[in-house]
């Protein structure tokens, strides 16, 4: 009886650490969880190419769009 409940307890075991590998905090994968999102980063990326495009076209005096 006592290896019964021996094989019990490691099958037991087994099947909880399956569960937790599937289950548990880590097993699911956020997209983007490890970046962060800055407002001031893409206004100022609007802003630069804004920028840009005034320079060149003073620069350039052509009809072009910059992009």
């Amino acid at each position: 009886m006592a290896n019964k409940d021996v094989a019990y307890q490691q099958l037991l075991a087994r099947y909880n650490l399956k569960l937790a590998n599937k289950y548990g905090k880590k097993s699911e994968k956020m997209l983007g969880a490890n970046e962060v999102f800055s407002e001031v980063e893409l206004v100022l990326d609007e802003h630069d190419k804004n920028f840009l495009a005034v320079r060149h076209a003073e620069a350039c005096r052509c009809d072009c769009r910059y992009q």
